[in-house]
């Protein structure tokens, strides 16, 4: 049993190599500003959980947390997003408005098969497009098959942009290039001032 308030203790998530399942771990913390140690009221975290209500939250972001536990798990195996990737990221995660316009769109139709009524649910129900951009995130960034797609549609758009996303690797490696340039640029400056302060 702890004593404990309302932001008393915390919890991480991780997940271990080539396992699907994130293990969840609890932590208290004790501030010395915080008097709820000195109180006799005890509880349990799992009574604690509860009181709060915060198992639905939980249960919201189980996915998401996934998603980032597995480009943290993963390292640099997996290497950097591209800018699109995290375009797709930042709107499934905190645009629902521009999402679910996407979802709607005549090329996410022709791209995703998805029937009349999931369409219709992505449209209407939050919590369904929520979940929905969870999976089409670990389809996109890990390769997971999550949502169907039309045969030989991606193939297609692949091979029409295939100029354009060839251009934008080059940009995002000629920026790499430039920033690197930048750094060693500064290391040399900040080299030679050390230098010329032992003279």
């Amino acid at each position: 049993m702890l004593k404990i308030c309302r932001l008393i203790f915390s919890f991480f998530r991780l997940l271990k190599k080539d396992e699907k399942e994130d293990e969840q771990h609890y932590f208290l913390v004790e501030e010395d500003h915080c008097k709820c140690h000195q109180e006799d009221n005890e509880i349990t975290i799992g009574q604690y959980r509860k009181e709060q209500g915060v198992e639905i939250f939980d249960e919201m972001n189980r996915d998401w947390y996934r998603i980032i536990l597995k480009k943290r798990s993963g390292g640099p195996s997996i290497g950097n997003l591209s800018d699109m990737s995290l375009q797709m990221f930042f709107m499934a995660s905190y645009d629902v408005d521009r999402f679910r316009r996407f979802t709607s769109s005549d090329s996410f139709k022709h791209t995703y098969d998805l029937n009349d009524a999931e369409l219709k649910q992505l449209a209407e129900d939050d919590v369904a497009l929520m979940k929905f951009g969870f999976r089409l995130m670990l389809q996109v960034f890990y390769g997971e098959k999550c949502v169907p797609e039309k045969q030989g549609v991606l193939d297609k758009r692949k091979e029409e942009r295939k100029e354009i996303l060839e251009a934008r690797k080059e940009a995002e490696l000629n920026d790499f290039k430039q920033k690197q340039q930048k750094e060693k640029d500064a290391y040399e400056i900040e080299k030679d001032n050390v230098e010329d302060e032992k003279k």
